[in-house]
């Protein structure tokens, strides 16, 4: 965690929130001390966490000082893209560390393996790892930042022209994948 400096104490006057990124483009530990440094430059930056595994970032800021859009293009100018996933106030029960949430997802209009191939490659910056089966038409999908990146992935996939229902986890999908094979069969 890179740790940046304040002039004085403007976490009392100022506030301080937390911001989460997906970060793509990081290959290596390279990449993450160079975000970390850049990012962590930018004035207002009170601390950055970088998650090589996760493709991940959590920056801790005084918005009084810098704007979320100030530290994206702070991740841009180093080569990395980054997409906001969610902000929050610190002490805000939304800015606890957010580990990585799993969703089973029933996606609509998957008619063959061009479909699924069109979704993972959509959902590759918003979501850490993402399974689409073309027989069931489920989506298994693992990813950070909460509801705040699950609706971000529904609404990629209405903007793809497939409809998406999140299933509940104990849903293993069975009467679906008797449904997909008999409207795959009529195509």
């Amino acid at each position: 965690m890179m740790e940046a400096t304040d002039e004085g104490d403007g976490k009392a006057e100022h506030g301080e929130a937390v911001a989460r990124f997906m970060v793509g483009g990081m290959t290596c530990s390279s990449c993450v001390g160079i975000v970390e440094s850049s990012v962590g430059a930018v004035p207002g930056v009170a601390a950055v966490k970088v998650s090589l595994v996760l493709n991940s970032a959590e920056v801790h800021y005084h918005p009084a000082l810098v704007r979320t859009d100030h530290l994206v293009e702070a991740f841009d100018d180093v080569g990395f893209t980054a997409t906001l996933q969610s902000n929050s106030s610190v002490g805000d029960a939304s800015a606890q560390s957010m580990g990585p949430a799993s969703s089973k997802l029933a996606v609509k209009g998957i008619t063959c393996s061009s479909c699924v191939d069109v979704i993972e490659q959509a959902l590759k910056d918003m979501a850490i790892d993402t399974h689409v089966d073309v027989v069931t038409g489920l989506a298994r999908l693992t990813y950070v930042g909460g509801n705040a990146t699950l609706r971000a992935i529904l609404a990629e996939l209405s903007d793809l022209g497939f409809e998406a229902d999140v299933l509940p986890e104990e849903d293993d999908g069975a009467p679906l994948a008797a449904l997909r094979k008999k409207e795959v069969s009529m195509c």
